[in-house]
């Protein structure tokens, strides 16, 4: 049950992320030259469907522990998806924030 209200937070995260920006973490200490182009280059939108689906997996997992009655299966999906999620978030966002800063 646990793994399902980590999947639903994360779900409400994504969402509140896409409404108020400034509430992802090191977002509202960039320059407002770099927040413009990240907003141009979509790292806002790519942050809330990153976390939302972080959370899609969550649940799904849960499910599918429920279904082979197999309770590792919740934990290890989890645990996979924050990782892996974590890591896009850091590297692609990275990317999209950094993305055509010269110009």
């Amino acid at each position: 049950m646990k793994y399902l209200i980590i999947g639903l937070i994360f779900i409400g995260i994504g969402i509140i992320a896409t409404f108020f920006p400034n509430l992802i973490a090191g977002y509202s200490n960039l320059s407002e030259h770099e927040r413009e182009k990240s907003i141009r280059n979509g790292f806002p939108m790519f942050f809330s469907i990153m976390i939302s689906l972080m959370g899609i997996v969550t649940i799904i997992g849960y499910l599918m522990s429920i279904w082979l009655e197999n309770p590792s299966v919740a934990q290890n999906t989890a645990m996979f998806s924050i990782l892996v999620g974590a890591l896009t978030i850091l590297i692609i966002g990275n990317f999209l924030i950094r993305k055509n800063q010269r110009n």
